[in-house]
C-alpha cells in the first residue's frame, strides 16, 4: 500500500492545494501561484511548515533554494527528535 506524499502545499489563505514527493515540486507549484503567504508544509499541521513565500524571498527565484530550505527544515526536526530521545533515555 502507498503511503501519502508528504510535502503539503498551502496558499495564504490556508486552501490545500496539492500534495508532492518532492518539495522542488512544491516549488514550482507555489512560483506558478504568485500568492505571498503561501507554504510548504512536511504535512498538514500549520507548525510543520517548511518555506513560506515572502516579499523577499519567492519561491520562483530559485526552486533549489526552496527544496533545500525544506530539506533543511527536515533535518533539523530529525535532529530535534534524537536530542529530545537521547535526553529521555538519560533521565530513566
Amino acid at each position: 500500500m502507498a503511503s501519502s506524499l508528504p510535502w503539503k502545499v498551502y496558499t495564504s489563505k490556508g486552501e490545500y492545494i496539492a500534495a508532492v514527493q518532492e518539495p522542488v515540486y512544491g516549488a514550482m507549484l507555489l512560483g506558478s501561484l504568485d500568492d505571498i503567504g503561501a507554504t510548504i508544509r512536511l504535512g498538514h499541521k500549520k507548525t510543520a511548515t517548511a518555506w513560506t513565500d515572502t516579499k523577499e524571498q519567492r519561491a520562483f527565484e530559485s526552486y533549489d533554494y526552496v527544496a533545500e530550505q525544506c530539506y533543511r527544515y527536515l533535518a533539523d526536526g530529525m535532529k530535534r527528535s534524537h536530542e529530545m530521545e537521547s535526553n529521555l533515555r538519560r533521565q530513566v
